[in-house]
């Protein structure tokens, strides 16, 4: 961990905040310090916003991140079908389901953009 945090301070961040005399530039450290917590607040909002609210710590790793995220909009996109289908056979009789159903899935051909 300790070469780690010395490696990142030597290659990223002491050319930024430091003077070639090893002195540090303080109103530099201060405006790097302002654009950290920005960055950290503004990717928890968005965390919490694409997990619905199941992440919101800005530290945790992308690949969980993306993982729920995609748990997330699958979980949303079965909702939302759900409900399509059920207006679909609520709006329709017994004898026409079937066809209903089939010209919904027909419709949602049509939205769904292919790749």
């Amino acid at each position: 961990m300790k070469s780690t945090l010395e490696k990142n301070y030597r290659e990223f961040w002491k050319p930024i905040i430091e003077r070639k005399d090893g002195s540090i530039k303080l109103s530099q450290l201060k405006k790097e310090l302002y654009d950290y917590s920005m960055v950290m607040d503004i990717a928890s909002k968005v965390y919490c916003t694409i997990t619905n609210g199941r992440i919101s710590k800005p530290n945790t790793h992308a690949d969980v991140i993306i993982d729920v995220a995609i748990d997330e909009m699958e979980r949303s996109c079965k909702q939302a079908l759900i409900y399509r289908f059920q207006e679909v056979l609520d709006k329709s009789d017994n004898n026409n389901r079937l066809a209903s159903i089939e010209l919904f899935i027909e419709e949602l051909k049509k939205e769904i953009p292919s790749r």
